[in-house]
């Protein structure tokens, strides 16, 4: 596996593989407690069932993932303050040989082993030097990582990815990407738990001997400390959801005079709205604004686009972009058949950066997945799209129509005129559920600096709502946020305000 063999290659100089607030950690010595942790795993833990590795950002989070791969098996991360429901849930769909407890919380089970920081350590320290055979590792047919996803479109979902998926992400995105092979300096925002984290572990990490600069969960939430740590690293490329590029962009410092570093900077993950663009741009005028599409199941992002002004002030919605040069997009109608330009249908997406499939899913599995006849892996995406000269365009979710007042709405066609209103800065609309029906549409708003809160704001929501969209499109309830709630892939917690609506919607 080229990664692992990069990693030894990085070994033999003095390059930093991550930086954070616990210190710095080299490729030689990620190398080395990589090696003895796998040599450990290797002679404890028979077979191939995979390892989970419960923390955060901690610099041992990567030691975790390169031994796991190292001796041959897949990695599961779990986040340190997950649930024990979810973790519980986890460990029984996944069966690991053992759970590494690297961050502040703790996974416990009667049926599988778990180790806790101090036991790792005297791991490393009693096998330090040892190193494992290179026919021990992941081999072409074995699956590297398991995604959960977050379960925001419905059940979660265990999400198998292998190594020939990660290859060839990491060798696509190394060829194709302008500007990756210029950026050694990361600011790594997304939780090793997401499958946005790929990018930086797989192709900045592995690929191209990048430093990751780790921001944990409690310095993305401290957005003052955050800044300081970006003016301290001074980073050349990071990545995050637009959600959370709201917030960062509510610091005026964060511009190209006080970070001159930084080349690339990439949003994904929900839709981008216009004037985000538009503000990173006229915050960083030379910098290399980049949309990306992709999914768990598709690992890639297998649609990218280097977004323009003239895209950032035009009266279209920012594209996904077009398809990278391995991988085919189209879409199609309810039957699958590919639908001509313009016309809008479910996106379809064939890549050899296609997972492997679900977990012991079969009839999803068979319903999501497909071969194609170029013999690639293809994924039927539920996202629906139109394409115009060669473009991509998200239009919504084939799951998320709600029917209120028995018409059918589309939540993301209420949201985009709703974000249209001059005053609104976010917004996220979710159904108010009562007897397991939809009463109703609540929104929740953040305002624009200086608007005021209260009944006029709300009728003029309302008022310039109804000029582009007929009544029962118009949220019935609007709830004003000071900001948005966001979940552990800093995307919008829809989930928490359904469940909010569901109380105060009855």
């Amino acid at each position: 596996m080229f990664i692992l063999e990069n990693l030894k290659r990085f070994a033999q100089t003095d390059a930093l593989a991550a930086v954070g607030e616990e210190g710095e950690m080299s490729y030689r010595l990620l190398e080395d407690r990589s090696e003895a942790l796998a040599a450990y795993l290797v002679e404890t833990y028979p077979g191939k069932a995979p390892i989970v590795l419960q923390g955060d950002k901690e610099h041992d989070m990567l030691t975790g993932i390169m031994a796991a791969l190292k001796s041959g098996r897949p990695y599961v991360a779990v986040a340190d303050n997950c649930p024990e429901a979810r973790s519980r849930q986890i460990l029984e769909a996944c069966r690991p040989c053992a759970v590494l407890n690297i961050g502040k919380g703790e996974i416990k089970s009667d049926l599988f082993p778990a180790m806790d920081r101090e036991e790792i350590e005297k791991v490393v320290r009693d096998r330090s030097g040892k190193t494992v055979d290179p026919s021990n590792w992941v081999q072409p047919q074995d699956i590297v990582c398991i995604y959960f996803t977050s379960g925001s479109m419905g059940a979660p979902k265990a999400v198998l990815v292998s190594r020939r998926n990660v290859e060839i992400h990491a060798n696509a995105r190394g060829t194709v990407a302008a500007g990756d092979d210029k950026v050694r300096n990361i600011l790594n925002i997304p939780s090793y738990t997401f499958v946005a984290s790929s990018v930086n572990i797989f192709v900045r990490l592995g690929f191209f001997g990048s430093t990751l600069k780790a921001v944990d969960r409690g310095l993305a939430a401290d957005y003052g400390r955050l800044s300081e740590f970006m003016f301290k690293e001074q980073p050349e490329d990071f990545m995050c959801t637009p959600s959370f590029a709201e917030i960062l962009l509510k610091d005026p410092r964060l511009n190209s005079r006080d970070l001159p570093n930084v080349k690339v900077i990439g949003v994904g993950g929900e839709v981008v709205p216009n004037r985000i663009i538009s503000d990173i741009l006229d915050r960083f005028p030379q910098v290399q604004v980049v949309n990306g599409y992709g999914s768990t199941e598709t690992l890639s992002a297998n649609i990218r686009c280097v977004v323009t002004r003239e895209m950032a002030l035009s009266d279209k919605p920012i594209p996904l972009g077009r398809a990278a040069p391995y991988a085919q997009v189209y879409v199609t109608d309810d039957d699958g058949n590919v639908l001509p330009e313009g016309e809008t249908g479910e996106l379809v997406v064939v890549s050899g950066t296609v997972c492997e499939g679900y977990l012991n899913d079969p009839e999803r599995n068979k319903s999501s997945f497909f071969v194609a006849e170029n013999g690639m892996r293809g994924f039927r995406t539920r996202d629906l799209a139109r394409i115009e000269d060669g473009l991509v365009y998200y239009v919504g979710r084939k799951d998320n129509l709600e029917k209120v007042g028995g018409y059918r709405v589309e939540i993301e066609e209420v949201e985009r005129c709703l974000k249209k209103v001059d005053i609104v800065s976010e917004c996220a609309v979710v159904p108010a559920q009562s007897g397991g029906h939809t009463v109703m549409l609540v929104a929740y708003v953040v305002l624009r600096q200086g608007s005021p809160s209260g009944l006029s704001t709300v009728i003029k929501i309302k008022k310039d709502m109804a000029q582009t969209v007929p009544g029962y499109m118009i949220p019935q309830k609007i709830v004003f946020l000071d900001r948005m709630p966001l979940n552990a892939s800093n995307k919008i917690d829809r989930a928490l305000l359904k469940e909010r609506s569901a109380i105060t919607g009855k």
